[in-house]
């Protein structure tokens, strides 16, 4: 488990306060007939420049694309939040897609300030590229590589881009 308790910012994204990312559940569950464990960890997936707000809960088998938001107190689990769009609640849902963003803060900004950004030309116009991979060939990908630094050196290999590594 992973939790932020302050608001951070760097240009792969920005991560406000209070988020918690889990990737499995607490304690074990099993099926009472099978005897097999029926909640088993899941990886979860974070693009570039993903904006995180306060107190969201990321949860097992999440996928988040590059150049995402999620919402303020937002709940995802087992979902695929597609790249460029926005998303919010408990549990989360679409509230807006084709969008971009930026992470200046605008708390004291004057009027002046505020109109200045009022059109701001898209410093990210696409999150992927030739040199990208779909986030589902890299999970198939890593989960297929047996040795640790061989999953390593995948991992590097394809983070070499700077632009959208992994896209939805």
């Amino acid at each position: 488990m992973i939790r932020i308790k302050k608001h951070f910012y760097w240009g792969g994204g920005l991560f406000s306060s209070g988020i918690t990312v889990r990737n499995s559940d607490a304690h074990l569950i099993y099926d009472k007939t099978t005897k097999k464990r029926i909640n088993e960890s899941e990886s979860i997936y974070i693009g570039d420049h993903v904006w995180l707000g306060q107190d969201v809960l990321v949860l097992k088998g999440c996928q988040i694309g590059s150049g995402s938001i999620l919402g303020a107190a937002s709940v995802v689990s087992n979902k695929r939040i597609p790249s460029n769009s926005a998303w919010a609640g408990n549990p989360a849902k679409k509230v807006r897609e084709n969008i971009y963003w930026s992470g200046e803060c605008v708390h004291a900004w004057t009027n002046s300030e505020t109109n200045k950004y009022l059109i701001k030309e898209d410093p990210f116009p696409v999150f992927f590229d030739e040199k990208s991979i779909p986030i589902d060939d890299f999970e198939r990908n890593i989960m297929s590589i047996e040795n640790t630094q061989e999953r390593i050196d995948y991992i590097l290999k394809n983070f070499n881009n700077p632009r959208s590594r992994m896209f939805i």
